[in-house]
């Protein structure tokens, strides 16, 4: 517990941005495929981040944090969350924070966002590895719960051993 406590650090408040699959926003798309390549063992690359968000339903919010240098304005991308809106579930599909980041609420803001949006259904879902521990107590300590054990879901890589979660409002 005291080493649990020792590796947490402060918590950043970050700017939350909208994006899509304009022009405009490509240099960030390319920053959420780096951030793709450090968080999942099977990344989206920037091509499939961009016709994935080009979606109808589909959101995408960058965390960007920001600082003053030298007078000029920076801008990083620091987390991302991509969620489908259907009409009776919504799925959160994609969550993810660069490692520098984690453990300083960067995700707890992002998943706020998810779940303080306007018309969401009684009902969320998603989908996490069974070996990713850190994103199932993560999960857990945000209200979302495991609908089974294991779940019969294979990556389409032929990957399985994948969880069902999710969360429901009362």
């Amino acid at each position: 517990m005291a080493t649990e406590m020792a590796k947490k650090r402060n918590r950043i408040e970050v700017d939350i941005q909208r994006i899509t699959a304009i022009p405009f926003c490509y240099p960030l798309h390319a920053a959420i495929a780096a951030i793709e390549k450090k968080s999942f063992k099977h990344p989206f690359t920037i091509e499939q981040i961009q016709e994935h968000i080009a979606g109808d339903n589909i959101i995408c919010k960058v965390a960007m944090e920001q600082a003053w240098e030298r007078g000029k304005l920076i801008e990083n991308v620091v987390g991302y969350i991509i969620w489908v809106e259907g009409k009776s579930v919504w799925h959160l599909d994609r969550l993810a924070v660069k490692p520098g980041y984690r453990r300083q609420g960067v995700g707890s803001q992002l998943l706020a966002e998810f779940s303080g949006a306007r018309r969401r259904p009684k009902r969320s879902e998603c989908i996490v590895y069974e070996r990713a521990l850190e994103a199932q107590l993560f999960l857990r300590d945000h209200g979302w719960r495991c609908r089974a054990d294991k779940s019969l879901f294979e990556h389409e890589s032929g990957e399985t051993g994948l969880l069902h979660f999710e969360r429901r409002e009362v």
